[in-house]
């Protein structure tokens, strides 16, 4: 599961996404769950608004934004991938 990115809710709308962030956060296992927040690399000093260096417009990131959400869904998918295929190749599962 992926946090909801607050640059899609309109003004006033961020503590409803952090409260639905942390009740999702709250079904992350470690097992068959988990989840990440990577909007949140996104986003300002204050937590609320997006940083404008990495915004297209206040919904859609650019292109550095797109690198950061990368970057940010590459540590979680690097773990996932080492915990159910040991780094192998898809399709190659022992």
């Amino acid at each position: 599961m992926c946090g909801q990115y607050q640059g899609v809710c309109p003004p006033g709308a961020p503590e409803p996404v952090k409260q639905t962030n942390r009740l999702l956060a709250e079904l992350h296992n470690g097992k068959n769950i988990f989840f990440a927040d990577p909007g949140k690399a996104l986003l300002s000093a204050d937590g609320a608004s997006p940083q404008n260096e990495f915004m297209k417009d206040v919904v859609h990131p650019n292109a550095r934004g797109y690198e950061v959400l990368e970057k940010e869904l590459a540590v979680l998918l690097k773990k996932l991938d080492a915990k159910y295929r040991g780094g192998k190749q898809a399709g190659k599962h022992s």
